[in-house]
């Protein structure tokens, strides 16, 4: 661990020098893996690189429940690595960043499949056989920024007419284009928190094109378990939702450099392909980075 001043700074200019990794070895509980001297070595390394260590540390793994040590140390401080998440800095870190601290896949997930009410809620709509109403591009964009407009002040409510109203906006193409570029501006924790709300509220098929968009919105911000979970529901309620499968390709792309969808792959490859759609007059040389 190195410490501050110069040397850190050195440490930090030269990538790969500033942390030396340990292979664990069968030892007795509390004892440092193999080699004996270790630590000294990779202490003499970081001294050589011009990074000044704090301490030297062993560890068996990076997971919970791991064990860690001092290595070459008569001070005997050790023991079990904690859950990162809950951390002070864990936790710290994700408010920072905006993230939620949750303990699995399943519960990023739970937004989209919801409780037995907003499930009731989804079916009184699909049994009632209401229609989504028809607006023009104008109205249905007006509509989409009030919305946002509520979702900043935290006022946002939407009952079943606004919802309606909200899916016939969505029917729109060029109001699904604004959207997405809701998505992409200074809105997008507002845009992905009405997309989450009308993900609650409509039925099947309807809520495909507000699951396509909180992917969007979930990928772009790195939340890649929500934007999958999300792309493979929209995609579910419609195969050929061109969105979703955009986002599937990018994420795609992640899983696989060498596939076609690499270029686009991740935040700011998605960001890029979907810049490049709604804008196709732009460099293609913008397009293709």
């Amino acid at each position: 661990m190195p410490g501050g001043g110069r040397g850190a700074r050195r440490g930090t200019a030269r990538p790969g020098t500033g942390a030396r990794r340990a292979r664990p070895g069968p030892r007795r509980a509390g004892s440092p893996p193999e080699p004996p001297g270790r630590g000294a070595a990779a202490r003499r390394e970081l001294l050589d690189a011009g990074i000044e260590p704090i301490a030297a540390l062993w560890a068996t793994g990076t997971r919970a429940g791991d064990r860690w040590g001092c290595f070459d140390l008569p001070c005997t401080c050790g023991g079990l690595l904690p859950d990162a998440a809950s951390t002070t800095l864990g936790v710290t870190a994700a408010v920072r960043d905006g993230r939620a601290v949750l303990p699995d896949r399943a519960a990023v997930l739970a937004p989209l499949d919801s409780g037995a009410g907003t499930r009731r809620r989804r079916a009184r709509l699909r049994d009632t056989g209401a229609a989504p109403a028809r607006v023009g591009a104008a109205t249905g964009t007006a509509l989409l920024d009030a919305c946002l407009d509520e979702a900043a002040a935290s006022r946002l409510v939407v009952d079943d007419r606004l919802a309606l109203a909200l899916c016939g906006a969505l029917d729109v193409g060029d109001v699904r284009d604004e959207a997405l570029r809701r998505c992409l501006g200074p809105r997008a924790a507002d845009a992905e928190q009405l997309w989450a709300v009308l993900v609650a509220a409509l039925p099947s098929p309807q809520r495909a094109h507000p699951l396509a968009l909180l992917a969007v919105c979930a990928l772009l911000r790195g939340d890649g378990a929500l934007a999958t979970g999300a792309t493979e529901r929209a995609l579910t309620e419609r195969p050929d939702h061109v969105l979703a499968g955009v986002v599937a390709a990018s994420l795609h792309g992640t899983r696989d450099p060498r596939s076609p969808a690499a270029r686009w792959a991740g935040p700011g490859g998605l960001r890029r392909l979907l810049t490049a759609m709604l804008d196709p007059s732009a460099p293609d040389d913008t397009a293709a980075r």
